[in-house]
């Protein structure tokens, strides 16, 4: 079960209280971990905007349908992690924009904005 919920002047709301409560309760005899971590957000729904008013500008300037571009910048320019592949090896695996957090996505698109700077393209800010 997961619960997510929001700290505001150190408290929470009382319904998350009463719904953890009543969930921990409900769980039968056993051993079991808590953790509480916190959430990382992810890139703003104003970047994915720019972004993709970015990537028409671009295509069109370029000779390039978006969605193809936009998986050209993705191998070019995204963040990578490791992940293991079936057969245990390491792998690296480029993040999807929609995974990306506000601080990956605007390095990101400072790279894109580079490129665009050397190929003489100009993006509206």
């Amino acid at each position: 079960m997961k619960f997510t919920f929001r700290i505001v002047n150190k408290e929470t709301t009382k319904a998350w209280k009463y719904n953890l409560r009543d969930y921990l309760t409900s769980l039968p005899d056993g051993d079991y971990t808590l953790e509480v971590s916190k959430t990382k957000s992810s890139r703003s729904l104003e970047q994915n905007k720019l972004y993709w008013k970015w990537i028409g500008i671009i295509s069109e300037d370029l000779g390039y349908y978006p969605e193809e571009l936009h998986e050209a910048f993705i191998e070019q320019f995204a963040p990578f992690y490791t992940a293991r592949d079936l057969n245990g090896k390491p792998k690296q695996i480029k993040k999807r924009t929609s995974k990306m957090s506000v601080e990956e996505m605007t390095k990101y698109m400072d790279r894109i904005s580079h490129f665009c700077a050397e190929h003489s393209i100009k993006l509206p800010l």
